[in-house]
């Protein structure tokens, strides 16, 4: 018996990519065995544009002390912003000289 495939496309959109490309449209396949997944970049620009670049200067980008997360928008500063809470491990950090306000 000759399996029916049928193609799927994502609308063009390189920001959904399925990890197939050809779907089996037969009821002989068992469909709960089979891993699919799409994989969504909700962010993402279209496949010719650039992304936008933060550069963070020779110091590079700062992390925590403790357990080396990277600054995240969840992060708590205190002290007029010279110091910093984890928001992943909650550790208290100095906060940079050059990424506080008015420096």
């Amino acid at each position: 018996m000759q399996a029916r495939l049928e193609s799927f496309e994502a609308v063009g959109n390189p920001n959904i990519v399925p990890t197939f490309r050809v779907f089996p449209c037969s009821l002989d396949y068992k469909y709960d065995e089979m891993v699919l997944a799409v994989n969504v970049r909700p962010l993402g620009y279209g496949a010719e544009a650039e992304l936008p670049v933060v550069e963070f200067g020779p110091k590079g980008i700062i992390r925590c002390e403790q357990c080396k997360a990277y600054m995240n928008p969840m992060n708590v500063f205190t002290s007029n912003f010279s110091h910093y809470d984890c928001s992943l491990c909650g550790s208290t950090n100095q906060t940079p000289s050059h990424y506080t306000p008015g420096s």
